[in-house]
C-alpha cells in the first residue's frame, strides 16, 4: 500500500476560504448555529465516505 502525502487539495482550501468568508458576513450571535450546521454536513460526508469504503 503506497503512503498517501498529507496536504490539502485545492478545492479543500477554496472552500476553507469560503467558510472564513462566510463568518466574517455573519453575525456573531448566528455564527454557532451556522457552525453547527457546517460541523453536521462535514461528518455526515465523513460518514458517507467510511460506509462507502466498508461496502467495497
Amino acid at each position: 500500500m503506497a503512503k498517501q502525502e498529507k496536504g490539502y487539495a485545492p478545492d479543500q482550501i477554496r472552500d476553507a476560504e469560503r467558510i472564513g468568508q462566510m463568518k466574517q458576513r455573519v453575525g456573531d450571535a448566528e455564527w454557532p448555529m451556522i457552525r453547527m450546521i457546517i460541523t453536521a454536513y462535514v461528518d455526515g460526508i465523513g460518514v458517507g465516505m467510511q460506509i462507502s469504503k466498508e461496502e467495497r
